[in-house]
């Protein structure tokens, strides 16, 4: 949680000011950090404490396509868990 703080903090003051990451337009850099957040808060990481991150990240999440693949991921997760569970049943 120390690393996740220092580095969200890192993170947050990087996007004052800005759309994206590198700025006003949308790059490969914003998927590639953005898909730690769901991850980060199911963790139970603070990422509310930092609102630059939350700010930049309602904005990932309004894209259709960051839709989509977030209900990809969510759905890949919840085969693994049923499949684990269904293995743990069977042991």
């Amino acid at each position: 949680e120390q690393n996740f703080a220092r580095f969200a903090a890192v993170l947050d003051a990087a996007l004052r000011g800005k759309t994206w990451l590198l700025g006003e337009r949308l790059t490969i850099a914003d998927f590639s950090i953005g898909q730690l957040v769901p991850s980060a808060e199911r963790s139970g990481l603070p990422i509310g404490k930092f609102p630059e991150i939350v700010r930049w990240y309602k904005g990932l999440v309004a894209l259709p396509a960051w839709q989509k693949a977030l209900l990809a991921q969510q759905e890949s997760i919840a085969a693994l868990l049923a499949q684990l569970d269904s293995s743990r049943a069977t042991h």
